[in-house]
């Protein structure tokens, strides 16, 4: 039983290098087949990349077949979108037209001047101001009468401004107080006292009767009297 159980050196280094073969050959088994099966995969993967690519084409390729207009149909929009943004360079904003300034001046109220270019709130207060001491403008020119208003600031305004005459308030002569005839602005303390000796001898008749006894050779002046009782 011994003799049976019993290896030689020679038979042990056999079951040695034996062993090793076989292990080797293991070995070499497993990697082969490793790599085998990712050769496998890639060729699969690249086959179904193939696939996929070339039934998207078919898809692409029956829509195109199928809606032809489709493609024109775009190519209208893009090319309608091109025009529609030319059209929109081309067009220039139209410029509105700006009505100018029209003022009358024996009409309006202080508010009513400030659109007049150099005219402030003071200055506007100056003109009305002036105004009903006047009874209203006959000229533009007597705006220059008007504290530190200048030539200047006329000429600014001069085609801005219209003057309606007929809303002049006339000084009723024969029916004024001493201080309501020199509150204007052409008659002076002298003048006040000729006008109301003469006018308690005799009213005055008409504005030449006025010049005459009053001794007024403003003519400007005389515009404003109003002789009826």
């Amino acid at each position: 039983m011994k003799e049976y159980l019993f290896f030689s050196k020679n038979d042990r280094r056999n079951i040695v290098l034996l062993s090793i073969i076989i292990v080797v050959l293991s070995a070499f088994r497993i990697v082969y087949a490793n790599y085998k099966t990712n050769k496998d995969y890639e060729k699969y993967s690249q086959m179904v990349s193939d696939s996929s690519q070339n039934v998207e084409a078919s898809v692409q390729q029956k829509k195109a077949e199928t809606f032809p207009q489709a493609k024109d149909n775009q190519k209208v929009e893009l090319a309608a979108n091109q025009q529609t943004n030319q059209t929109k360079k081309e067009v220039k904003p139209v410029k509105q037209k700006v009505e100018p300034v029209i003022v009358n001046l024996n009409a309006a109220d202080s508010a009513g001047l400030l659109p007049l270019s150099g005219i402030g709130p003071v200055f506007a207060g100056r003109i009305i101001k002036y105004r009903d001491r006047l009874g209203g403008f006959f000229y533009k020119e007597q705006l220059l009468e008007v504290k530190y208003f200048t030539q200047e600031m006329l000429d600014k305004i001069q085609d801005n401004i219209v003057i309606d005459t007929s809303l002049i308030q006339k000084l009723p002569i024969n029916k004024l107080e001493f201080k309501e005839i020199l509150r204007h602005p052409y008659v002076d303390y002298e003048m006040t006292v000729v006008i109301v000796n003469e006018r308690k001898k005799m009213h005055y008749t008409s504005t030449k009767d006025f010049s005459q006894r009053a001794q007024v050779g403003d003519t400007l002046l005389l515009k404003y009297v109003d002789c009826r009782f």
